[in-house]
Parts: C-alpha cells; sequence; structure tokens
C-alpha cells in the first residue's frame, strides 16, 4: 500500500533533479479516482479537462520549484 504515490514522487524527483525538466504533466481518465488522488497529492495543479483518445480525462502540471 502507498507504492504508487511512491512511484510517482519518484519520477517527479528524477523528471526535475536528473532530466531538468520545468514542467512535468500528468493526465487520468476522469472515472480513475485512485489515480486523480494520487496526482492531486504529488502536488499537481489541474489545468483543464480533455479528450484523448475519445477517452475524457482530466490534466495536471507541476512545475519546477526554483528555492
Amino acid at each position: 500500500k502507498g507504492y504508487a504515490f511512491e512511484a510517482a514522487n519518484a519520477c517527479l524527483d528524477y523528471g526535475f533533479n536528473h532530466l531538468q525538466l520545468n514542467r512535468i504533466t500528468a493526465t487520468a481518465h476522469v472515472e480513475n479516482i485512485a489515480s486523480l488522488r494520487i496526482i492531486e497529492k504529488c502536488g499537481m495543479q489541474y489545468i483543464r479537462d480533455e479528450i484523448v483518445n475519445h477517452c475524457p480525462v482530466k490534466s495536471f502540471e507541476k512545475r519546477r520549484s526554483f528555492s
């Protein structure tokens, strides 16, 4: 239990600190409540609802903090 959150945070850390990305995005199907909770728990900000491959999804992003 809790592995998805740990894995998502590890991906964000790798993207920001090793790949030097400035922005990371995520999408999840609107009915995938577990994934949406993980995305939000990781501090990603909601952007918009979209249709991807004929499926409704919610899009999120997180930007690198330069502190």
